[in-house]
């Protein structure tokens, strides 16, 4: 049993779906990094190209380009099983009481479809939708500014963790 749930990079609104996986143009990784992922099988893919994954995870200007050329040097994989299961993401989960905090950039793109204020809180949605028995003041949820869905890769992650931290000890955890 969990503690508290700490979801980053989410949010109810999965219409972007198509669009973040339109930007980051994927590509076989064996052919795309041979010397990373040339073992691989063609069931693993990559973002193309460092504008894809800019496109993907990053809001300008809230991010060091050398963070940018970091993340693509060093990019994941994704493979059909989990693309084919991006439909299934989030569920009621009625019977689950404990702390629950979402955290995101303001910006994220596969979750919010680059505006997660609009035309409501997106993170904020998640405790009726999804967590409805968490009491209000077990529920958080903090929105970085000028921040994509590669929230610990921008400026603004500092503000998110130190509001998660202030969120767990207030609770104890």
């Amino acid at each position: 049993m969990f503690d508290a749930a700490i979801l980053t990079g989410y949010s109810t609104d999965l219409s972007a779906q198509p669009l973040f996986l339109q930007a980051l143009n994927l590509a076989l990784a064996n052919r795309n990094q041979p010397l990373r992922f040339g073992g691989l099988n063609n069931g693993f893919l990559v973002s193309d190209t460092i504008i894809s994954n800019q496109i993907g995870f990053f809001k300008a200007p809230g991010f060091s380009p050398a963070i940018l050329d970091l993340a693509e040097a060093t990019k994941g994989t994704v493979t059909y099983g989990e693309l084919n299961s991006l439909g299934g993401l989030g569920g009621l989960a009625s019977d689950y009481t404990k702390p629950v905090i979402v955290a995101g950039g303001a910006n994220d793109l596969p979750f919010c479809g680059g505006n997660c204020t609009y035309p409501v809180d997106q993170a904020q949605k998640v405790h009726p939708t999804y967590y409805p028995n968490v009491a209000d003041a077990d529920f958080a949820s903090y929105l970085a500014p000028i921040a994509g869905h590669g929230l610990a890769l921008h400026y603004s992650t500092a503000g998110a963790s130190e509001y998660i931290q202030k969120f767990l000890v207030g609770r104890g955890l």
